[in-house]
């Protein structure tokens, strides 16, 4: 989703909002270590002024503390001065406002309408509504005014993040979606539209002009790498290798480019187009669509329909949001439902965050607290009960300024926000940070070594509390690796929850919860456990057996599933918890793309298989991270589609699921379902042998010509023993194929192609309408040319394939 783990352009994992760069699954951290020295202080995000009691406002702790110090900030510095107080918020100056708008997702029990009118009087802009959830950009100066709106339930802010052709053609050749296409040349994925919820498409474009203000280098948020492509250049080939894009991508809504909150949070990845590119390799004949993910979780929700009703029958996406559930459907997922209703097959990134979580399903709070906590019960993070340790240890890796990570509690009752009804939580949670040892953090309101507290939560509203823990923007260094406390404390008088989960949401970063109570839970996440999508985990294209590998090797750094659902979409409790079976798949990762990561050099990895189709590109980067596995899956999909529009995302789904290639994991389970890796990495070329038989699929471009002029046949026959040609043609066919045909003589031309398949001989037909020239020509039946000739045209697309074949771009995903 847009939070990326070290230099994974992690697909956008609207967790963290803040940078997109952040997408990038493990951040080169090499390059970063060679900033300079580490002497810059880790510090909390997210923490309100007064933390003693339970919050009764209806403000988050983001906005709170927002409101809180918006008098520090100045008329000169504004965005560097409210990326101080929070750097993972999103903050822009629209003109013509003269004060600074923050992005937020406003939650009511009652009209959704209602809510929006009120927030568009006082000042809201780009609005998106998504059941009880109103999103848009709110100016920081009516918080105030909106948390006294009768119809508020309550706001947070808006925290989205990435989980970051011919490039990209390593992972087309590791999962043998190149093969497929070998055997099958006229399948490319023609006729179907996929569309991809990211970060932004082109705003490299934007970024490259004069006078733009975005340096092309540097800490504090810049694109250290360079901008290297937009789309125009993107869709120029050169001698050696095809575009890696066509024209006429279909951008539905782009992320507001120069908006992305400069200098203090990085400028927009384009992870959206490295995204595309991938898809274009795989399936260079289809269409392809782009909607921006980062405008809050409403819109995003919106997103997705509204790729739906613009003709996307697959959609990827790689953003989530941190304050998504973990135990019920929200915003997304649902909408996710509400397309796959309708024939839409849908993917999405697993997430970069490996097994960084902590899960206890019988919490005990035996411990009072002092302090900050001292009107609450502290939790045992000890399961087995043999002693009461009230503080969980965590590793924090050297962070370059700018950077930053989230701490997400969540507990299992229901949320609020898409079921308004639902009641909300019953429980009040607090959670505290501070340093162990010698090492300080300190955050907007304390002095170094002071914890740091969310406050108790706000009953009937979500049950989550998220701190974001980084170094301030304005730093001149890396921070040193830290190491950090953790308690959870539950506010006197409230419900003990049945379960309490923390997540160390890294994106690969490097961070870990150390080991003593460490639980390796799952940390999949929100609309990526949607029953009716495929989440899909990534391991690196030369770690593969196509690629010389013994086994597929899974990154460490790749979700796990496993968390059960326990609430229906309306809040109430499952009579039986819901255990999906997420990941679903793995895909490849790593391959070359023109615009997002480093090349493999720069981040200190290497291309170890000697396969000539993995070969690495050298002059490009690499896109790592699950934001960069799931759009392959997502592009087989497509060539899928057009081999038997009939198929439903259940068939799809099953094929790629049964043909899959058992991996090696982070556990003993050698073989069958494991929710590390789901079912296995995928093998596109076994999964089309899995998919039922089916009428061939024959069209005819254009429908329409003059007598003496040409059309073209194309045809695809799956899983055919033979097939034969009737008609106005004939004799013996592959099982796919392009062909050009003149007709002679103005009438109907009709087509039909029957194939013999394991369930009988199937047959279908093109119809070919021939009108008179304007010379009056006339002549005997339609022809062809036999045998399956080529014209000009036919050459060309097969070299375009076979060129795709050759290219490789890598970046990172999230």
């Amino acid at each position: 989703m847009i939070a990326i783990r070290g230099w994974i352009a992690t697909g956008v994992v609207l967790f963290a909002g803040a940078q997109a760069s952040a997408a990038i699954v493990p951040h080169s951290r090499t390059q970063m270590a060679a900033a300079g020295s580490s002497s810059a202080q880790l510090k909390v995000f997210g923490i309100p002024a007064s933390v003693t009691g339970a919050h009764s406002g209806k403000l988050d702790g983001s906005l709170r503390e927002i409101t809180e110090h918006y008098s520090t900030v100045s008329a000169g510095h504004t965005m560097r001065d409210l990326h101080q107080i929070n750097p993972a918020a999103r903050f822009r100056l629209s003109t013509p406002l003269t004060g600074p708008q923050v992005l937020v997702d406003a939650i009511t029990t009652g009209d959704p309408q209602v809510l929006k009118a009120s927030l568009q009087r006082l000042g809201l802009q780009d609005a998106a509504v998504f059941a009880n959830d109103v999103g848009g950009w709110l100016p920081v100066e009516q918080l105030a005014a909106a948390e006294a709106l009768a119809e508020l339930h309550f706001i947070r802010a808006a925290l989205p993040r990435t989980r970051a052709s011919i490039v990209a053609t390593q992972g087309d050749f590791a999962q043998q979606s190149a093969a497929v296409r070998t055997t099958y040349p006229a399948l490319t994925g023609a006729g179907v539209t996929v569309g991809v919820l990211s970060d932004s498409f082109n705003c490299m474009a934007t970024y490259e002009q004069s006078g733009s203000g975005v340096p092309a280098s540097g800490y504090n948020g810049y694109a250290r790498f360079g901008f290297t492509a937009t789309y125009a250049t993107d869709q120029q080939p050169s001698t050696s290798q095809g575009a890696a894009l066509p024209a006429g991508v279909k951008v539905i809504k782009e992320a507001s480019c120069l908006n992305y909150g400069a200098p203090y949070q990085s400028p927009f990845g384009d992870e959206g187009r490295a995204i595309l590119q991938i898809v274009h390799a795989i399936a260079p004949g289809a269409g392809l669509a782009f909607y921006t993910a980062v405008n809050s979780q409403a819109d995003f929700a919106n997103g997705i329909e509204q790729l739906a009703a613009a003709g996307a029958k697959v959609i990827d996406d790689d953003v989530g949001y941190p304050d998504e559930p973990f135990f019920q459907d929200g915003l997304i997922a649902q909408a996710i439902n509400t397309v796959a209703a309708q024939g839409v097959v849908y993917f999405s990134s697993a997430g970069n965050d490996g097994i960084n979580a902590y899960e206890n399903t019988a919490p005990t709070f035996p411990v009072a607290g002092t302090g900050a906590q001292s009107n609450e019960k502290l939790l045992n993070f000890d399961q087995s009960g043999a002693t009461s340790t009230t503080s969980l240890s965590l590793s924090i890796p050297a962070m370059y300024p700018g950077e930053f990570i989230y701490l997400v509690v969540g507990w299992d009752q229901p949320y609020v926000t898409g079921a308004p009804n639902s009641g909300g939580a019953t429980s009040s949670i607090d959670m505290c940070v501070t340093g162990a040892g010698s090492d300080l953090v300190t955050d907007n309101n304390s002095y170094p070594n002071q914890v740091s507290c969310t406050g108790g939560s706000a009953l009937g509203k979500d049950p989550v509390q998220l701190l974001i823990i980084g170094n301030p923007a304005s730093a001149a260094s890396a921070t040193a690796a830290t190491t950090v406390n953790l308690t959870i404390g539950l506010m006197n008088g409230t419900t003990v929850p049945g379960r309490v989960k923390f997540q160390l949401a890294d994106n690969g970063a490097g961070a870990k919860i150390n080991a003593t109570f460490a639980t390796g839970a799952p940390t999949i996440q929100g609309h990526s456990m949607a029953a009716t999508g495929a989440a899909v985990g990534a391991a690196a294209f030369y770690q593969t057996t196509q690629c010389g590998a013994t086994t597929v090797t899974l990154h460490s750094y790749s979700s796990e599933g496993g968390d059960p659902i326990l609430f229906d979409t309306s809040g109430n409790r499952l009579a039986t918890p819901d255990v999906r079976a997420k990941p679903d798949f793995v895909g490849p990762d790593g391959a070359d793309n023109t615009i997002l990561g480093a090349t493999l050099a720069q981040s200190g990895r290497q291309d170890t298989s000697a396969v000539a189709g993995c070969e690495d590109n050298t002059s490009f980067p690499n896109f790592f991270g699950t934001s960069a596995s799931a759009p392959h899956a997502a592009a087989a999909a497509a060539l899928m589609l057009q081999a038997n529009p009939a198929l439903t995302s259940a068939q799809i789904f099953q094929a790629l699921q049964n043909s899959a290639l058992p991996m090696t994991r982070r556990n003993s389970n050698a073989s069958g379902y494991d929710y590390d890796d789901g079912h296995g990495f995928l093998q596109v070329n076994m999964a089309f042998q899995q998919l039922p038989a089916a009428a061939p699929v024959i069209a005819v471009n254009p429908a329409s010509v003059a007598v003496g002029s040409a059309a073209t046949l194309t045809w695809n026959a799956i899983n055919a023993n033979g097939c034969t040609a009737s008609g106005s043609w004939s004799g013996s066919q592959a099982a796919s194929g392009t062909q050009s045909v003149t007709p002679t003589a103005a009438g109907t031309n009709t087509y039909t192609l029957t194939c013999a398949t394991a369930s009988g001989n199937m047959s279908s037909s093109a119809t070919l309408t021939v009108t008179a020239s304007s010379g009056g020509s006339g002549g005997g039946g339609g022809g062809s040319h036999g045998g399956g000739a080529f014209d000009l045209l036919t050459l060309l697309s097969l070299g375009g394939v076979l060129l795709a074949s050759r290219r490789g771009r890598p970046r990172l995903i999230a």
